[in-house]
């Protein structure tokens, strides 16, 4: 297992660089978009679960939890919002929708009616409800009750989504689904061989991938959407997800064995700044190509990526001005 000397284990990052890349090629309407939405965001949940640790109190975990989520959350909601206010000046727009993108963020509502151009930035309230959840059930000293809770949680997201019922408040009908894959990604970290087979490796992806692709396939909703906890078929999801998310995952180990994976590594350190600046960076790049007739997802991919890189370095530079170490950490997306 590679670790950087920033003590950051390599394949990990890597794999959520593969994660990021496939988010911002899903938001620009591939056709294989079913299959990317079918796993992507349970993989993030997984790699979370994975790096799991129980702090030494429920509180201090709550803390933790809202340093590294919610205050990026609202940090990078504020700033797309002062960018939006500004474009809509400019534009004579209706102001008034201001008010809609004030009640979207302090909700947490993923949709770009609700949120200003970074509805993507409703995974991190997903994701802190998720890991409070997933920490208070594992507070449970009996087994069989803890079991019981941890299995409890997907039914209950999966019966929402069935009943399609009203978006809950900071995602928690998708934390509850989140709470799985959190789980099967300690399970994971608890199975983890320290040195990577490759040969049974790529036996295990080849397996995975077959299993994971048939069940995206036949899962009968057009595709699956997270940010809205719609499953369809949610045996299908699950099985689907976990193992087209084990997939990455284990392409992840194979070349970061062989490979430094430079550009993966440098996108997955990023994640948070690309889900919060993803659709700010697809709208210069739209308005860039439109007058020359480029409007494609290809290309509309790749001028993403350039944008991004770019912000990701300015980003950068900013935050190693900071001398205030927390605030220098906190901004480290």
């Amino acid at each position: 297992m590679y670790i950087n000397k920033q003590n950051r284990i390599m394949w990990i990052d890597a794999c959520r660089g593969i994660g990021i890349l496939l988010v911002v090629l899903g938001h620009c309407d591939f056709f294989f978009n079913k299959y990317i939405y079918g796993f992507h965001m349970p993989l993030f949940f997984m790699l979370t679960g994975y790096l799991w640790k129980k702090e030494s109190s429920f509180v201090c975990a709550i803390k933790k939890y809202f340093l590294r989520y919610i205050i990026p959350y609202f940090i990078l909601c504020t700033i797309n919002g002062v960018i939006n206010c500004f474009i809509f000046a400019i534009n004579g727009n209706d102001l008034s929708r201001i008010l809609y993108f004030f009640v979207g963020i302090i909700y947490s509502r993923g949709s770009s009616q609700w949120m200003p151009n970074c509805s993507p930035l409703w995974f991190l309230t997903a994701l802190f409800v998720a890991l409070v959840v997933f920490y208070a059930i594992n507070l449970v000293k009996s087994v069989v009750l803890k079991g019981c809770l941890l299995i409890l949680c997907p039914i209950i997201s999966a019966s929402l989504s069935t009943l399609k019922v009203v978006k809950l408040a900071w995602n928690i009908d998708t934390a509850l689904m989140a709470v799985l894959f959190i789980l099967l990604g300690v399970i994971l970290s608890k199975k983890q061989k320290q040195e990577v087979n490759i040969k049974n490796s790529i036996i295990v992806v080849l397996a995975l991938l077959v299993i994971g692709v048939t069940a995206v396939y036949f899962n009968p909703i057009i595709m699956v959407n997270f940010d809205n906890n719609r499953y369809g078929n949610p045996v299908l999801m699950i099985t689907g997800a976990s193992c087209l998310s084990m997939v990455v995952i284990k392409i992840s180990q194979i070349v970061t064995s062989q490979f430094k994976c430079n550009f993966l590594t440098f996108w997955g350190r990023h994640t948070i700044f690309v889900m919060g600046f993803d659709y700010l960076a697809g709208s210069i790049v739209n308005n860039i190509m439109y007058p020359f007739g480029f409007g494609n997802s290809f290309t509309l991919f790749i001028g993403k990526i350039i944008v991004l890189t770019i912000g990701i370095f300015i980003w950068t530079a900013i935050v190693k001005k900071i001398k205030n170490d927390n605030i220098r950490r906190v901004l480290q997306c």
